[in-house]
């Protein structure tokens, strides 16, 4: 089930030095990090990791590669017609080849941008949302259900134990920075649906800005 539209941009901050040569490369894209989690137990850079490697082979491993989550809390690499090919081991690595290849020919391309740097933070306040029926309702959201018994398991679990406590307050702290005129970062501590991290480039007063997830906090899902 498709709704709404995905977030196609990837964006790409590289910081250099007087030289020209290639400091650290921020590279901004709505897609969830976790496309490795069939690999087995263990930590794992992911599709992070495998953009790394690839970039390294191209700048050198001293340039500092950093990949930040745009807002994709309502998307991921999993294609439900196509779970075979999402599952292959090799997956993550052809993801993050993918980005590689997509951030060196924006890079070709690349504009100087130079001047002030410019930063505040704001505190905003929310309420938890209630626990609704639709908590403990199996469908397809993680695949079909027969196979995935554990998970519903946890949320009728959860549903049962938590739908009646008192809501807490929750403090989000938001922050953005500015460089120059023409380039900016908003971030949030939570997991934004893609539209909304459209609407907060579109309404920009920047040329450039980019929206990066899960920054100073998890705060869950803001749909």
């Amino acid at each position: 089930r498709v709704e709404g539209e995905p977030d196609p941009e990837l964006q790409l901050l590289r910081i250099e030095d007087l030289s020209g040569k290639p400091l650290a490369l921020l590279v901004n894209y709505a897609l969830h990090n976790n496309a490795n989690i069939y690999n087995g137990p263990g930590y794992t850079a992911d599709i992070s990791g495998a953009l790394r490697k690839h970039l390294h082979k191209l700048y050198g491993e001293d340039t500092a590669v950093l990949f930040m989550p745009s807002a994709c809390g309502d998307i991921n690499w999993i294609d439900l017609d196509r779970l075979d090919f999402c599952h292959r081991n090799d997956f993550y690595d052809r993801v993050g080849l993918s980005y590689a290849g997509k951030v060196a020919a924006i890079d070709a391309d690349i504009t100087s941008q130079t001047g002030a740097i410019r930063s505040l933070t704001r505190e905003l306040v929310l309420m938890d949302r209630p626990y609704t029926d639709y908590e403990a309702t199996v469908d397809f959201t993680f695949g079909p259900p027969e196979t995935q018994k554990e998970i519903w398991d946890h949320y009728k679990a959860d549903y049962a134990a938590h739908k009646d406590d008192p809501l807490k307050e929750n403090h989000l702290h938001l922050s953005a920075f500015s460089l120059g005129e023409d380039f900016a970062v908003v971030t949030a501590p939570v997991e934004l649906f893609c539209q909304y991290g459209m609407e907060i480039k579109a309404k920009s007063p920047f040329r450039h800005t980019m929206f990066w997830e899960l920054t100073n906090g998890h705060e869950g899902y803001a749909p």
